[in-house]
């Protein structure tokens, strides 16, 4: 009916009934849009329905509000957030431009923030990392999330806050309409301790924003007192044209402020001068004052509509947006990819190596000392070649696990006993024996039929298959649970015998024979890497599904 004007009536009365309601706060979002397209209003009320609603009810009106925000909005995380909310797969394809854009707007920092986050940043500097994420949130236009870093993280008591925190604090609580006016008291009160204790050898930036604060009060006089004392600080410079022009300075005065933050620009570097728009700026991982670049571009954000004031007539000027500045040299994107990948990994090869030795310690619980004895002795009475390397691994096996494991690799490397069958029985003694670790069993195992299809086959070829004996093991270490039978489980056992005979082939140099202490070390690193990437590939689901990893029966033999 389009009587937008009354509904607007109507959503008002509604909030004032129940503010804490969020289907009002869309209501009226919707209202204004229709009424005079007032993206500005919009975009608030959107931002405080989002704020108080439950998920299902961001979900119902999920496509409205992701058509505003890519249309309307510069807010790339809060996007970012409504598409992992995306309710249907089918969406996907008629979204696909809007999911490509907003994840190139996020990509540089969503990676930043991941890294500096898991590389334990936070717990090494804590107040430095969270004032940088609610930041980076503010200005990716998720004001939302940045209250709630200060909020709940950075305001376990307000005392924590420093002045720059105190107003951007104020600043997203103002961006989706939730009460401030306890917090700006509060920093007023900062600020004004701040103004009257000042010393030349204290923070301008903190100075600064004791300014900022003032204005955000309209009180400009303490503004002006402000900014006058951190008047060094370009930002500062030019709010005190602001506040001087707000207290009824002369326009004497005020020309006079404004050569004197011209000047100041003359001895700035590009990332503080601003007069041509903020630079791009190449992020360091390992910069240790990583606020500090992002505080610049607060600066300059702070104060963009003002600086004409200071501007030459025609100079080049280029904004860009936040997302735009930052970028991330190769060499550092890489680094973070394989911080991400090896984290991932690591978590997937912990899962593995569980069910590998929840396997042998049932396969084996039930075994009794006499067989134990019996292995040794058969293993003892075999042929002199035989004995002198059981006796070896015996004598290395008291110097520890992993000297033993590496000597066993040895061993396997230089093939004396040329048949897979004899280092079975010697894995499988010095496994029941406590003397070999599960998971270190298990690759030598593997590692074992691996060398013996290799001094068979030519692998460089790219064509040959396993060894029958190398499949066979396969087969009974992942012994399906499925209704398919042998044939089904000796697909599945060729089919990962092929897959990890390809992830040799891409780079056969590294199996170097002349290197025969290095062999079973790259191929123990290669291994679980691989079955790792097949579970992440696949899924845990799924992977556990084709290779469910039970068996060992043929160990008994």
């Amino acid at each position: 009916m389009h009587r937008y004007k009354e509904a607007i009536k109507d959503y008002d009365y509604a909030i004032e009934l129940e503010p804490e309601l969020s289907t009002p706060y869309f209501g009226k979002a919707q209202a204004l849009l229709y009424a005079r397209n007032d993206t500005s209003a919009v975009h608030l009320y959107f931002n405080r329905f989002i704020f108080l609603a439950a998920q299902k009810e961001i979900i119902k009106f999920w496509k409205r509000l992701q058509n505003f925000y890519a249309n309307h909005a510069g807010s790339p995380f809060l996007e970012y957030r409504l598409l992992e909310m995306l309710p249907e797969a089918k969406d996907f394809i008629s979204w696909q431009g809007v999911i490509h854009e907003t994840e190139r707007q996020c990509r540089v920092l969503k990676k930043y923030l991941y890294y500096l986050h898991d590389a334990g940043v936070p717990e090494r500097d804590a107040l430095q990392y969270h004032h940088l994420e609610a930041l980076v949130n503010y200005y990716m236009g998720d004001p939302m999330k940045a209250y709630r870093i200060y909020d709940e993280i950075i305001d376990g008591e307000l005392e924590s806050i420093n002045l720059m925190g105190s107003y951007y604090f104020v600043r997203s609580a103002m961006n989706f309409m939730e009460p401030y006016e306890n917090i700006l008291d509060f920093a007023l009160e900062q600020a004004e301790q701040f103004l009257e204790n000042f010393l030349p050898e204290r923070d301008l930036c903190e100075l600064y924003y004791a300014g900022q604060l003032f204005a955000l009060k309209e009180d400009w006089e303490k503004a002006l007192q402000a900014f006058q004392k951190a008047e060094e600080l370009l930002p500062a410079a030019v709010m005190q044209l602001i506040a001087a022009e707000n207290v009824g300075k002369s326009e004497g005065e005020i020309e006079m402020l404004t050569e004197k933050a011209r000047k100041l620009t003359l001895s700035l570097s590009e990332e503080e001068n601003y007069l041509n728009g903020f630079p791009k700026v190449w992020l360091d991982i390992e910069r240790e004052d990583f606020l500090t670049s992002f505080q610049q571009y607060a600066y300059y954000q702070e104060i963009l509509e003002h600086l004409y004031l200071i501007q030459e007539e025609e100079a080049p000027f280029q904004h860009r947006e936040f997302w735009e500045v930052w970028q991330l040299s190769p060499t550092d994107e890489e680094k973070i990819w394989w911080h991400y990948r090896e984290k991932e990994l690591k978590k997937i090869e912990a899962e593995l190596q569980s069910f590998f030795t929840q396997n042998l310690e049932a396969q084996y619980a039930d075994y009794m000392p006499e067989q134990l004895q019996n292995l040794e002795k058969l293993l003892s009475e075999k042929v002199t070649a035989v004995q002198a390397v059981f006796e070896k691994l015996k004598t290395k096996s008291a110097t520890g696990s992993e000297a033993l494991e590496h000597q066993i690799g040895l061993e396997i490397d230089g093939w004396q006993l040329r048949h897979p069958h004899t280092y079975a029985l010697m894995l499988k003694y010095f496994f029941l024996s406590d003397q070999l670790a599960p998971k270190a069993t298990f690759l030598l195992y593997f590692y074992n039929d691996f060398k013996a299809s290799e001094k068979q086959k030519d692998y460089s070829s790219g064509k040959a298959a396993y060894t029958k004996g190398a499949q066979k093991f396969l087969e009974i270490i992942l012994k399906p649970i499925w209704m398919l039978g042998d044939v089904g489980l000796a697909a599945v056992a060729a089919a990962l015998a092929e897959l990890s005979r390809q992830f040799f082939l891409q780079n056969p140099s590294e199996l170097d024979e002349a290197d025969v202490i290095s062999n079973y070390e790259k191929f123990k690193t290669g291994f679980l890497k691989f079955l790792s990437f097949e579970m992440e590939s696949m899924g845990r689901e799924k992977f556990f599904q084709k290779y469910p990893l039970e068996g060992w029966e043929d160990w008994k033999k």
